[in-house]
């Protein structure tokens, strides 16, 4: 027997041992700051990470969340097959790739394995949390050195903010956690009304653990991701390394600084209050005095009613006899009137007289041009029932069309509901109608009469079988005799509409001439695209 291979049997053994306790403790803190991330989705990863990224969804709510960007790339929603899923883990990389330089595959993540899934979260938390923003001088940095200096400066932090704290003396982020004592003395840096930090005993480990643990989650909303009975643990393996501290530990300099902000918001609107209060005394000190401008104000106000009063009567005197002289002028001026419209009056109606013979004559002009106009009614009226019986006639063809369609509903991939609301901005008034193509389907609106906006409120539907397909809608000035007005048209592509949602939006009017960039006016169209199931 060989003595080497059983002592490399059992170092084998604990190394497994140790790696696996390590993953534990790893997926258990790492489960936890996903959760608190994915909390602002509603979201929670209730079993382990790789079968919560197994589908892919889980992993891009995720990478949403820290990016605060959305991911624009078509997913399956509900995947029910393998292949459908590693495609949505696939667009989950790829849009974070955006923000993170990663390497893993995506069949590792489809298989849950546990090791390259544990890396790329860890990656996560470094770049989003740990590392924060890249500034310009670390732009050239490689992520490793990014990394070293994010930790550096995460130590240099702790160790300034606990300075002068009695048994507490951080040098890295593992041993220096153990005994509770550095984690309160955070809390007591950041608000030293939470905790008595001299009665704290280093003895009681589990106590101080978990002390500082609930305050941080009250009253600083850092969620709890370190289990205390883990950290106690008299083995070291079963206790969390330095990136378990570092994912936690990460999260105090963010909730200090919201709290420095929240005490200056607090003062800010102190300080308001009491401005606030001040404008109100001197507001009443203002209204007291104009209080009194007021009543002085009064009593100079009934001295000079009294001397207006006075003036008044001796005004009233001199407008009495003003008056009786006005009247006496009226009277003649009235007689001199009347002679002079007794003579107008005669003038009138003999020019009355003779406005009467030319209206006569105007009026059988008028008949017998009326004649003329009867004849053209009537052309217009049956121009009228030959645009109506077309439009009922496309109406016919697309109820038929639709119906072969829904009945051949293997080749029908949608549906799509479109509403002609209005036009606007038209250059000048007109009797405007509406067509609508898609694929073989036409529509066409009723004619409204002399206006620049036009509103139709027409409801269409048209069957979608092909996946490039689109709809175009021209509006026309109808015309009696020449051919029908070019107005302006609007298009659209299928593939740009969503499942499901609704839009109502002005669409603007093009020319058919590519050098044509007039306005035309804009067309309000209510759209709503349905897949078919």
């Amino acid at each position: 027997m060989n003595p080497g291979f059983g002592n490399e049997s059992v170092r084998t053994q604990d190394r497994k041992k140790k790696e696996g306790e390590i993953a534990r403790l790893h997926e258990k803190t790492f489960r936890a700051w996903a959760n608190s991330q994915l909390r602002r989705r509603n979201l929670k990863i209730e079993n382990s990470l790789a079968e919560s990224f197994h589908d892919g969804l889980m992993l891009l709510n995720l990478v949403e969340v820290l990016s605060g960007e959305k991911c624009t790339a078509k997913y399956h929603r509900e995947p029910e097959k393998d292949i459908h899923r590693l495609e949505n883990i696939t667009i989950a990389v790829e849009f974070l790739k955006k923000f993170v330089q990663v390497n893993v595959s995506s069949q590792d993540i489809l298989t849950g394995n546990l090791k390259v899934i544990l890396g790329l979260v860890w990656r996560l938390i470094l770049t989003f949390q740990v590392e924060g923003e890249v500034d310009e001088s670390s732009k050239d940095k490689t992520a490793a050195q990014r990394n070293r200096d994010a930790k550096q400066k995460l130590l240099k932090w702790c160790q300034d903010t606990t300075a002068g704290h009695k048994g507490v003396n951080i040098q890295d982020f593992e041993a220096s956690w153990y005994d509770g004592l550095a984690f309160c003395a955070l809390i007591h840096a950041m608000d030293p009304s939470l905790i008595d930090y001299d009665s704290l005993n280093p003895a009681n480990a589990l106590e101080n653990l978990a002390l500082a643990f609930d305050l941080a989650e009250k009253h600083f909303d850092i969620p709890k991701l370190l289990d205390e009975n883990d950290i106690v643990q008299s083995d070291p393996l079963s206790r969390p390394d330095e990136q378990c501290f570092l994912t936690y530990i990460s999260a105090f300099p963010v909730a200090m600084l919201q709290r420095k902000l929240k005490v200056n918001e607090e003062e800010e609107q102190d300080k308001i209050r009491r401005a606030e209060e001040e404008a109100r005394r001197q507001a009443e000190l203002e209204a007291a005095r104009k209080i009194k401008e007021a009543e002085e104000a009064a009593r100079r106000a009934a001295e000079e009613e009294a001397r207006r009063r006075e003036a008044d009567n001796d005004a009233r005197r001199r407008a009495d006899e003003d008056e009786r002289r006005r009247r006496e002028e009226q009277e003649r001026r009235e007689a001199e009137e009347r002679i002079r419209r007794e003579a107008a009056d005669k003038a009138d109606r003999k020019l009355a007289k003779d406005e009467a013979r030319r209206a006569k004559e105007e009026e059988e002009r008028k008949r017998l041009a009326e004649m003329d106009e009867v004849k053209r009614s009537a052309e217009e009226e049956a121009r009228e029932r030959a645009f109506e019986e077309e439009r009922r006639r496309l109406e016919e063809e697309n109820r038929k069309l639709k119906a072969s369609l829904l009945a051949a509903k293997a080749k029908l991939i949608g549906r799509l509901h479109v509403t002609v609301v209005e036009a606007r901005g038209l250059k000048t008034k007109c009797d405007c109608y509406c067509t609508l193509f898609c694929e073989r389907q036409k529509e066409r609106t009723k004619t409204v009469r002399k206006t620049k906006e036009p509103k139709w409120g027409a409801e269409f539907e048209f069957y979608v079988s092909e996946r490039d397909a689109a709809m175009e809608l021209t509006i026309f000035h109808r015309k009696l005799i020449f051919s029908d007005d070019f107005l302006g048209y609007v298009s659209m592509a299928v593939a740009d509409l969503r499942d499901g949602v609704e839009t109502v939006d002005w669409y603007s009017l093009k020319s058919r001439k590519k050098k044509d960039n007039s306005n035309r006016g804009e067309v309000r169209l209510k759209v709503l695209y349905k897949l078919e199931n």
